[in-house]
């Protein structure tokens, strides 16, 4: 997130409780939103060489599989799956903060 020095605090604490409560409260209706979003992104981005590189190279180099079940696993998504996740991956915990100031 890009912000001047003088806002930095007040930047950081709002991304902060922007996790906290996506942890607890995730809207099912923007969530459906995102989702046909992802399914139409996905439905035009097979269409193109650069997504298959993008899969390959994700293949090859991580081991990950981003095309397999696409569809499938983004239309199961709940928010109370979500935000679950976001829970025990993001608040609190397993992040890193990194502010580079002007000198």
């Amino acid at each position: 997130c890009q912000m001047t020095p003088e806002k930095k605090d007040r930047c950081l604490d709002l991304m902060k409780s922007l996790f906290e409560d996506l942890a607890t409260n995730i809207d099912a209706n923007s969530l459906k939103d995102i989702q046909a979003q992802m399914i139409k992104d996905y439905d035009e981005g097979i269409k193109e060489n650069s997504y298959w590189l993008t899969s390959l190279d994700m293949w090859i180099a991580r081991g990950i599989d981003i095309d397999t079940n696409y569809k499938e696993i983004v239309n199961a998504m709940t928010p109370a799956r979500l935000s679950k996740w976001i829970k025990d991956n993001l608040v609190g915990k397993n992040y890193v903060q990194v502010t580079m100031l002007p000198e």
